[in-house]
């Protein structure tokens, strides 16, 4: 992680440098900056995946629902890199648009598992 972190911290230094001169090459930078990292963090998200098979195995988590866990995750880290993007080249509004619309993703995503979560509450309260 620290490797990452010292990457993060001298693109970015770069891109300072970088878009005073040539705002395009900048953003370029920061966007290959965040490839490496996103690789990088495959490793981490393989074994997130081999835990949610692992409670899916035991049946502590059913299949759908660490896909829907997985999906919401990676409409978040898309998000907010693409707003971030969009911040960084001047379309605050843009980003910020784009936040709202991962968001309102990610809640109809959930939807069927927050429906099921209310029906257990009703049926343990009821």
């Amino acid at each position: 992680m620290l490797k990452l972190a010292a990457l993060a911290v001298c693109a970015a230094l770069l891109a300072v440098m970088l878009r005073k001169e040539k705002r395009e090459f900048a953003l370029l930078l920061e966007l290959g900056c965040c490839v490496v990292i996103l690789a990088a963090a495959l490793n981490a998200g393989r074994q997130i995946i081999a835990g949610l098979r692992g409670f899916a195995d035991q049946g502590a988590l059913a299949g759908t629902d660490a896909a829907v866990l997985l999906k919401g995750a990676g409409i978040c880290i898309v998000t907010e890199i693409c707003a971030a993007l969009c911040r960084e080249s001047g379309n605050a509004a843009v980003g910020e648009v784009l936040v709202f619309a991962g968001r309102c993703m990610t809640v109809l995503l959930a939807l069927p598992l927050m429906e099921r979560a209310v029906r257990l509450v009703l049926v343990y309260c009821g």
